[in-house]
């Protein structure tokens, strides 16, 4: 495989319906408890203010750009964003998801106590490069988080 792997993502209709279904269950077991009025429509207003966000974050990647380099770091962002980050160890392939979280190296220190992350399902990406993704979180991802860590380790 060629690295950097250059991709350039786009909102997943899985993920969507995903979203959509849980939002749904959700909703229905509000109205089928045994609230007050008041406190189940409550609840729906929170769940839709819920379901929109989601579905704005996953509408949201489309047009963004995953930049995969050969060292294991990764960037997100706009196109011609120059940001890179080190993935960290919570990253996971699922097989039919995957888990990024990364630390923005260009963030500020307070912006870098909370990590980055992104789940990509395989319809975010081109299909051609599902499993180079899969192989670059297990090859190169990984050795990159654990590389600080073992420079840390004593003689």
């Amino acid at each position: 495989m060629r690295y950097p792997l250059i991709l350039t993502l786009r909102s997943s209709r899985w993920a969507l319906l995903l979203i959509a279904a849980l939002h749904l269950v959700a909703a229905i077991a509000f109205v089928l408890a045994s609230l007050e009025p008041a406190l189940r429509g409550l609840a729906l207003l929170v769940l839709g203010v819920s379901l929109w966000r989601a579905v704005q974050n996953e509408r949201n990647k489309a047009g963004r750009v995953l930049v995969l380099e050969d060292c294991g770091l990764l960037g997100f962002g706009a196109p011609g964003d120059e940001g890179a980050g080190r993935p960290l160890p919570g990253c996971a392939d699922f097989g039919w998801a995957i888990w990024l979280q990364w630390q923005d190296a260009a963030a500020s220190p307070a912006a870098r106590m909370l990590p980055a992350s992104l789940m990509l399902l395989p319809d975010n990406v081109p299909s051609a490069t599902w499993r180079a993704v899969r192989a670059w979180l297990r090859h190169k991802a990984t050795a990159a988080s654990i590389a600080p860590a073992r420079g840390r380790e004593g003689p």
